[in-house]
């Protein structure tokens, strides 16, 4: 019984030693390479929740730092990996949102990510009506009249922003110059924005 027990230890022993050496040769022939990942891989941001929208530009990709054997690094491309920003469910505000990023190859280990983390911002988005003003600069060439009030269409318009611009406007503004005008002018102008005091706004808007 005693020499059976030596025999399977010296069995096990060296089945181990074995073990380590296929390891080691395997490591010799498929070494693990640690660096930084040749191309940025673009982030993906998620759709912002209803009623917002992010207020500034935010990084649109990100570096990584890696480990992985030799035969993944060869394979790797920039498709390999998935980088994402989810904001689906935050509040308006200033926020600290971690990127999250994935390798399709489960031998690839992501050591860093530059950046980390960023900084967004949402804002609430605002719309309303506004009616459309004409605003004529000057008068027609001698001998011409203007016979009556400018016809508009449409007459009013829908803005939407960020929800503390948008909350100043109060009417839309179209400029004519009938100056060189002998016959009937019809134009079509995007409108500017005025606040109460018909001063020019810019909210970033679509009208």
């Amino acid at each position: 019984m005693q020499r059976w027990l030596s025999s399977l230890g010296s069995f096990l022993l060296a089945l181990a030693m074995a073990g380590v050496v296929w390891v080691v040769a395997q490591r010799e022939e498929n070494p693990i390479i640690q660096g930084r990942f040749s191309e940025s891989i673009p982030i993906e941001v998620s759709t912002a929740p209803a009623g917002t929208k992010i207020w500034d530009p935010i990084a649109e990709s990100v570096w990584l730092t890696i480990r992985a054997p030799k035969s993944s690094w060869d394979n790797l491309r920039r498709q390999s990996f998935q980088a994402r920003l989810d904001i689906s469910k935050l509040e308006p505000g200033l926020h600290d949102v971690e990127v999250v990023v994935r390798s399709s190859d489960p031998e690839v280990e992501i050591l860093e990510r530059s950046p980390a983390r960023l900084s967004v911002r949402l804002e609430r988005l605002g719309e309303k009506a506004v009616p459309v003003r004409v605003e004529v600069l000057d008068t027609p060439p001698f001998g011409y009249y203007q016979p009556s009030s400018p016809v508009i269409t449409p007459s009013t318009v829908r803005v939407t922003g960020f929800a503390q611009y948008v909350d100043q406007v109060a009417e839309a503004v179209v400029q004519v110059s009938l100056s060189g005008a002998k016959t009937t002018v019809e134009e079509r102008r995007v409108p500017d924005l005025r606040d109460a005091q018909r001063l020019p706004l810019d909210v970033g808007r679509d009208t």
